[in-house]
């Protein structure tokens, strides 16, 4: 689950994620809402967010 915080005065979104907790703020300047969300995972997949290693390198697949 994503919970997302929509801050119209400051053009901005904070984004996080429900499983991990990592978020981000995202400027929503003439952004779509799937805009807002697809940067957040972007951002994510990229490592730009700052996710908790722990939580992404626990696979359970052992080489």
């Amino acid at each position: 689950m994503v919970a997302v915080r929509l801050q119209p005065k400051e053009e901005t979104t904070i984004i996080s994620c429900g499983s991990c907790g990592t978020s981000q703020e995202i400027s929503s300047r003439g952004k779509e809402p799937i805009d807002i969300y697809n940067e957040f995972v972007d951002r994510f997949n990229s490592g730009q967010t700052g996710a908790p290693q722990a939580e992404t390198a626990t696979s359970g697949v052992q080489a």
